[in-house]
């Protein structure tokens, strides 16, 4: 029998294109599953009683954490042990979206042993997540990057950060897969190394290119991918 998944932040980009990959995914509304609100949440969770629980609810980007940090370690921090507690309690394997930027971005082809350095605080509260979400023996940590393929976020793309995004519906179907795999610990995914602005482009030809040297955020240069463990894993599978 197939497990039940559970999605958290199902209205996000990634929410939207796994439920629109997966029909039979439970993802109730903010008003029933808060990962901030504690008791709502573990009650939420033992009423579906999912075999598996993904959880990509979170604040994400580096300029809305700098500005509201006290939010961001409430939703990314906070809300993850809540997830964490009630995964726990009801027994469901657990899958939570992390991201490359738990990497100060130096060096680049970044493996799942390589040591985090993150740079700035959405970095630092991910891999603060990662540390409570792998307390569970059959957790999964997915560190990925994706964005639309319909449209690019802004009007520019730098043409000196580097990494392995791709676009949300691919990232979306490996996501599920390794859902229901046996992999456990933490799993990186993503496309070849580019340029930002070499993936914008594929999006949006008219994106303009820019330096990471203009940003006034604190910006990993290189935070590359190395995900031969994913892919030798879909290789090895029937």
């Amino acid at each position: 029998m197939t497990p039940r998944i559970l999605l958290t932040g199902g209205s996000g980009l990634l929410g939207t294109a796994l439920r629109a990959a997966e029909p039979g995914i439970v993802a109730p509304g903010h008003g029933e599953l808060d990962v901030c609100d504690r008791e709502g949440f573990a009650a939420a969770l033992r009423a579906h009683r999912p075999g598996i629980v993904i959880h990509a609810a979170a604040l994400v980007g580096t300029a809305i954490c700098d500005r509201e940090p006290a939010r961001c370690l409430d939703v990314n921090v906070g809300g993850t042990i809540n997830v964490v507690l009630a995964a726990r309690a009801v027994s469901a394997r657990l899958i939570f979206l992390s991201t490359d930027y738990v990497f100060d971005g130096t060096v680049g082809g970044y493996r799942e042993t390589d040591p985090t350095s993150p740079i700035n605080l959405y970095g630092r509260s991910k891999v603060a997540a990662e540390a409570i979400v792998l307390s569970l023996d059959d957790a999964l940590v997915l560190r990925t990057s994706f964005c639309s393929s319909t449209a690019w976020k802004f009007a520019g793309a730098f043409t000196d950060q580097y990494s392995s995004r791709d676009t949300v519906e691919r990232i979306s179907a490996q996501v599920l897969l390794a859902a229901r795999s046996p992999l456990a610990g933490i799993l990186h995914m993503g496309a070849e190394r580019r340029s930002l602005y070499d993936l914008a482009r594929t999006i949006d030809p008219a994106v303009k290119p820019l330096s990471i040297t203009s940003s006034p955020l604190r910006l990993p240069r290189d935070v590359s991918l190395d995900v031969s463990r994913w892919r030798a894993h879909r290789k090895g599978s029937p």
